[in-house]
């Protein structure tokens, strides 16, 4: 008698067990380091304080938006809940010293894909050049 009510309950406890180790983590971590460039081909050194909007398109979800600065070492970090393919703009201002003595503030943006992953971190590198 004790066996018949046992055996069920110990099935249920490891289909319980087995079924919530299945759940697949959905969260995608998103890395941009942002560079300053002068021809877009060449990184020629960080970014600190850029700032970055990702999916800012109306056409994009709003779990799927967000906007920030980089730190000092020009990084931007974010961890989105869903996988999705997103637009990331960054901007910033940087002072170009003309002559090595007057300091002219120059515009600088960039633009780039990241392509996100359930479960995984995805890293890229955005350049900016001036805007001319």
């Amino acid at each position: 008698m004790k066996t018949r009510i046992f055996i069920p309950i110990v099935i249920c406890l490891f289909a319980l067990t087995v079924c919530t180790q299945c759940k697949k983590d959905t969260t995608c971590k998103a890395i941009i380091h942002v560079y300053y460039s002068n021809n877009g081909i060449d990184a020629e050194e960080v970014a600190p304080g850029a700032y970055v909007t990702i999916g800012q398109n109306a056409n994009y979800a709003e779990f799927a938006k967000t906007e920030g600065a980089a730190n000092e070492l020009g990084v931007f970090e974010h961890t989105f809940l869903y996988e999705s393919s997103l637009e990331v703009i960054a901007t910033a201002t940087r002072s170009v010293y003309i002559n090595d003595t007057v300091a002219t503030p120059v515009p600088y943006t960039g633009s780039t894909q990241i392509k996100l992953e359930a479960g995984e971190t995805t890293e890229i590198d955005l350049l900016m050049i001036p805007i001319q």
